[in-house]
């Protein structure tokens, strides 16, 4: 009988004075809930926190397992783009140009994710496109590393309220336009799920639960306003309220009455498995707190999107995995090797019993063998690769190489050696942003960025003037 190994899932929430923390299992019977709770931290600033955390790792043995952030809607800056285009790596650069003209600061300060919402018939996609300060990042990061722990992915909220909300949706009610608003002790967040897709989403951070008793119905109202006005038309027909348990007899009754509309109150905790000892926090923390979204992202992280971990230390966590496996294998080699070996030497004292031996051992090693084989080529390839120098003619010769024909390009600028500056016209824009691609997958050029494009009329004809700029690889620094 096979066992499948027992996995565990570490979420945490973090604010000023709060660390909520949430403890999944994963094995052959599904995914469940163990542990859930909320601590206050004493000491002030992102040490205190740290401290707070680590303390938390040691007592729940959590360096072991993945860990997750949630990062809450308030913290985060949304849009919802349509964007002309299906292609992905085209909307990848068009998402990146948006990003920096949403935030007044330097593109390389910015961390921004996405979600593709859905596709239309002519040629446009809908996103979601998340922003924060990179300087926000850096600091929750730190806060995760002093306590010893590594975040595999930093989440959005909505997004994990918003799997949670689908999954337990019937199909026929996803045809119904609908508000859900989580409440939380002092931030609400609503998100309006129009056809089953989140069409608006907005987040209010209160001063005090005195400020939220005063303002929520005005800040619900204002939401329902601006959703008509960016959807005319729409009519939102049910209100889904969730979070803490004292919205039933705090908010719930003002809001029916108000907004008179249908609601209902969904408690995740009551639909969620959970282990046979599993530990929840106590009615006043549940009636104080929304444990909503932290909850969705431990039952629902293997099909979220959002990221804000940044791209490069994405990549050398997988770097550091290939050399990890490479390792193995190597190890796995050398024991067969081995072991091969004292078979050899025993099997002497029977010749016919050594040569079968012999034989069968090297026909189990030999997938191990050629995937070994594999795997040293795969290195030398990527060695080569990184030895590799070339001069300003190899830039030229290759960008000349990929250049395609609907691209014209009328300068090119060698910059110091590490850089190079290309402007040129293309008739279409979404030529521009293949270029783009096209210049990113080749082995000279990376940071492809689009300082600007603009379109301009000759003779009649609409043309696109554009001007990029690159950085040069090891390949193609002279």
């Amino acid at each position: 009988m096979v066992f499948k190994k027992r996995e565990s899932i570490s979420v945490f929430e973090i604010e000023e004075g709060r660390v909520r923390l949430g403890l999944f299992t994963i094995d052959e019977s599904g995914r469940k809930l163990h542990r859930l709770m909320s601590v206050k931290v004493r000491e002030k600033g992102a040490p205190g926190l740290s401290k707070a955390i680590k303390k938390l790792a040691g007592e729940y043995k959590i360096a072991g397992s993945r860990v997750l952030v949630n990062i809450q809607r308030y913290k985060v800056t949304v849009k919802n783009l349509k964007l002309p285009s299906i292609n992905p790596a085209e909307i990848d650069s068009m998402v990146n140009l948006q990003a920096a003209k949403q935030l007044p600061f330097p593109a390389d300060k910015i961390i921004s994710s996405y979600k593709i919402l859905g596709r239309d018939a002519h040629g446009y996609s809908d996103v979601m496109m998340a922003l924060l300060h990179r300087n926000s990042i850096d600091k929750m990061l730190n806060i995760f590393t002093q306590a010893g722990l590594d975040v595999e992915r930093l989440a959005l909220s909505s997004e994990a309220l918003n799997l949670w909300y689908s999954a337990r949706q019937k199909p026929e009610d996803k045809k119904t336009c609908i508000c859900l608003i989580d409440i939380d002790a002092s931030s609400v967040e609503i998100q309006i799920i129009k056809d089953g897709t989140p069409s608006f989403t907005r987040a209010i951070l209160f001063s005090s639960r005195n400020d939220m008793e005063k303002r929520l119905l005005d800040e619900i109202k204002k939401s329902f306003f601006t959703f008509k006005k960016t959807s005319p038309g729409s009519a939102i027909e049910k209100l889904v309220l969730t979070g803490r348990r004292s919205v039933l007899s705090d908010e719930a009754p003002i809001l029916k009455k108000d907004l008179n509309l249908a609601m209902v109150f969904s408690d995740p905790l009551k639909q969620y498995p959970k282990t046979n000892d599993a530990v929840l926090p106590d009615s006043k923390d549940l009636a104080a707190e929304s444990f909503a979204a932290l909850t969705a992202l431990g039952f629902y992280s293997d099909r979220l999107q959002f990221n804000f971990v940044p791209s490069e230390i994405r990549v050398k966590k997988a770097s550091k995995i290939f050399k990890e496996n490479l390792v193995i294998t190597a190890s796995l080699f050398l024991c067969i090797a081995i072991g091969l070996g004292g078979i050899i030497t025993k099997s002497f004292i029977d010749k016919k019993k050594h040569l079968a031996s012999i034989q069968i051992k090297l026909d189990e090693a030999q997938p191990r063998v050629r995937k070994l084989i594999m795997l040293k080529r795969s290195t030398e390839i990527i060695k080569r690769q990184t030895d590799l120098e070339g001069s300003s003619v190899d830039v030229l010769r290759e960008l000349y190489s990929s250049l395609p024909p609907e691209i014209k390009l009328t300068i090119f600028d060698y910059v110091d050696g590490q850089s190079c500056l290309l402007r040129g016209s293309s008739q279409k824009l979404s030529d521009v942003f293949k270029f783009v691609s096209i210049l990113e997958e080749s082995p000279y050029f990376e940071n492809v960025k689009v300082r600007y494009a603009t379109k301009r009329v000759v003779a009649k004809q609409e043309l696109t003037d554009f001007e990029l700029v690159c950085q040069l690889t090891i390949a193609g620094i002279k």
